[in-house]
């Protein structure tokens, strides 16, 4: 029996009992978002090992969670020299 798999909703946003067809249309809907491509089907146009490490986005969101990290960390006055 073939399964139509719809990846233009997410039947598991809405649902927990779900049946074969709407969990695989979860999966595809998922798979679409991540890879950003117009079907499920289509791979990506780069794989995970070829993204840099650290990059989230195009808006640099790393970089700048980062830096608002270092500017906010308490100062542990206990671990410098005494002069």
């Amino acid at each position: 029996m073939p399964i139509v798999i719809d990846d233009t909703t997410n039947p598991a946003a809405y649902g927990n009992s779900l049946n074969l067809k709407q969990i695989l249309s979860s999966f595809a809907f998922i798979l679409k978002e991540i890879t950003g491509q117009s079907n499920w089907k289509i791979p990506p146009s780069v794989s995970l090992e070829n993204i840099p490490a650290g990059t989230v986005g195009d808006k640099g969101f790393h970089k700048v969670i980062h830096a608002q990290s270092q500017a906010e960390a308490p100062v542990n006055n206990l671990s410098r020299d005494p002069l």
